[in-house]
């Protein structure tokens, strides 16, 4: 199950880094991002890594982005397997 969920966040991850529409924003309302084929945890958990990612692995920066409180944030990453511990 681990390898078929690493495949799948890598094919998510290949379609937000295809070049040419921007932001994942406007890829997503463009519709260059197909996300049929997966699960809403496996979207949160790569826009929460994302978020991470573009806020230098800062939990407070990256909850203020994604417009949430920090500790909703925080129960996010938890639900979605992402610990401080993977951070960086």
């Amino acid at each position: 199950h681990d390898n078929a969920e690493s495949y799948v966040d890598s094919k998510i991850e290949d379609n937000i880094n295809t070049p040419g529409a921007g932001s994942v924003r406007q890829k997503v309302s463009q519709g260059d991002i197909d996300f049929g084929n997966y699960s809403w945890d496996q979207i949160e958990k790569l826009y929460i890594d994302f978020v991470l990612k573009k806020n230098n692995w800062n939990v407070t920066w990256a909850a203020k982005y994604a417009g949430v409180n920090r500790s909703t944030f925080a129960s996010r990453m938890r639900k979605v397997g992402i610990k401080r511990s993977n951070l960086g």
